[in-house]
């Protein structure tokens, strides 16, 4: 008798479990959008730091925005592709995405590392071993 209530309470909660209506029985990973906070920058191979935590970037819906020390500087559009590697981001200003900075990016947990080419800018990077790329580090803040 106890062995079948064990499994019973074992069994009977999977039985009913169903993800929220909301998701449509998808399951995310937490992507780019958010918003981000910088930690470091690397230019060319040289880490330049200060007032790096005042800058700000939010990815939502296709747009994006950066602000520094609270005061909104720039904003655009962008694009993802996940599913290359490295993943892709496009990163325009104003709409247009016709001549948009070209980024490979990693996130790792709550770090985003987008890299671009400081010369050849519209070219993108194919690894992040390239010399000569900028990489930003940031730590998301919110989701």
């Amino acid at each position: 008798m106890k062995r079948g209530l064990l499994a019973a309470l074992l069994v009977l909660p999977l039985l009913g479990s169903d993800s929220p209506k909301e998701y449509d029985d998808k399951v995310e990973v937490a992507g780019i959008e958010g918003t981000w906070q910088m930690v470091a920058i690397s230019d060319a191979g040289q880490k330049r730091e200060p007032g790096v935590e005042r800058c700000i970037q939010i990815f939502r819906g296709g747009k994006w925005s950066y602000s520094e020390a609270g005061r909104p500087s720039t904003a655009g559009t962008y694009t993802t592709d996940k599913t290359r590697v490295p993943a892709f981001l496009d990163e325009s200003y104003g709409t247009s995405l016709e001549e948009a900075r070209k980024y490979i990016y990693r996130i790792e947990g709550d770090t985003l590392r987008p890299a671009f080419r400081n010369a050849n800018e519209g070219e993108r990077p194919t690894s992040f071993d390239e010399p000569g790329l900028y990489i930003m580090t940031w730590k998301r803040v919110a989701k």
